[in-house]
């Protein structure tokens, strides 16, 4: 029997990367077959942190070999699921250390 699977896309909005095994990493979940994936994440200055096209990299809340301080960053999300057209999305993420 053929079932129709959930296809989607679910961005966290906080993150703790602490180096405890829990939390410790930011990137969208996503559901379904990707044809695209562009995901970035910028600090409160506009200056871009963290940038991937691939989907099982993450962000661990360091820019340029330092650790980024607790706070509010910005992130855009460009991607494609099978037999969707392509989509972006913005949102936040709160990075808490």
């Amino acid at each position: 029997v053929a079932r129709d699977c959930l296809t989607g896309v679910w961005v966290p909005n906080a993150f703790t990367p602490g180096g405890d095994g829990v939390n410790d990493f930011f990137r969208p979940q996503v559901s379904g077959l990707l044809l695209a994936y562009h995901f970035n994440v910028y600090n409160r200055f506009g200056e871009l942190v963290f940038s991937s096209t691939d989907p099982l990299r993450a962000w661990d809340g360091t820019f340029r070999g330092g650790r980024q301080p607790s706070g509010v960053f910005t992130w855009v999300f460009r991607y494609q699921l099978q037999g969707q057209e392509p989509k972006t999305e913005k949102g936040t993420v709160m990075l808490i250390r």
